[in-house]
């Protein structure tokens, strides 16, 4: 983006040590800044981006992975909601994520398997998961407001 901003101004007659190519290129250097600073956060939360070349082959075109029937501001943000549910979920005991974590990614359904696991009983499990859920939804509750 800063190199088409570049090649706009220098075909537009401002050159280098013009007042609108110094600002320009100053706006340009705090976002980069800015944007140093939050992936840094970022990645002492544990929040991870995936980039689209993850999700489609390296000879695939990257516009074929959307449908045309999607809509990309609804995707944007539930990205956006992924991003503030990582960070409530950093925010919980490290106990409580685990559960989560493990009960959503692959234990969903088998609470006695996981409570075992845990050496705790599965009534104590089915109680606990459901509040963790409701204490997840006032966090993220709390964050829109």
């Amino acid at each position: 983006m800063k190199y088409k901003y570049h090649k706009a101004l220098l075909a537009e007659g401002f050159d280098k040590e013009s007042k609108m190519y110094r600002e320009i290129q100053k706006v340009f250097d705090n976002e980069a800044k800015k944007f140093a600073y939050d992936r840094g956060l970022r990645e002492e939360m544990g929040i991870t981006f995936n980039r689209l070349s993850m999700f489609i082959g390296e000879d695939a075109d990257s516009n074929d992975c959307f449908s045309s029937d999607e809509n990309v501001e609804e995707m944007i943000l539930h990205e956006i909601e992924l991003d503030e549910l990582r960070e409530c979920l950093n925010r919980l005991p490290q106990d409580d994520k685990d559960l989560l974590l493990t009960y959503y990614g692959g234990a969903h359904g088998d609470v006695a398997k996981l409570a075992r696991e845990r050496g705790v009983c599965s009534k104590r499990l089915y109680k606990r998961i459901p509040r963790l859920i409701r204490k997840l939804r006032n966090m993220m509750q709390e964050k829109t407001t």
